[in-house]
């Protein structure tokens, strides 16, 4: 168990976490200059089908639960 885990655990959370200690992931997802600012927090959310369906480096909570709601839907849920 990785020590991200184990913090999980300790905090009683029950969310599936993505350990990608090779970067694999983060290649097949990496944009270079995705902001001319870089500036972080970034928002990323990675859709049903595996693509990117939304991205931003403001925060915007309403669009971005409309896009996490658009791609529950997709899922029946």
């Amino acid at each position: 168990q990785s020590t991200l885990e184990a913090f999980r655990d300790a905090l009683g959370l029950t969310v599936p976490l993505l350990l990608d200690p090779g970067g694999a992931t983060r290649r097949q997802y990496e944009m270079v200059n995705a902001f001319p600012t870089a500036a972080y927090p970034q928002q990323w959310l990675i859709g049903v089908d595996g693509t990117i369906v939304f991205f931003n480096n403001e925060l915007e909570h309403e669009a971005l639960t409309t896009a996490i709601e658009a791609e529950l839907a997709k899922m029946g849920r």
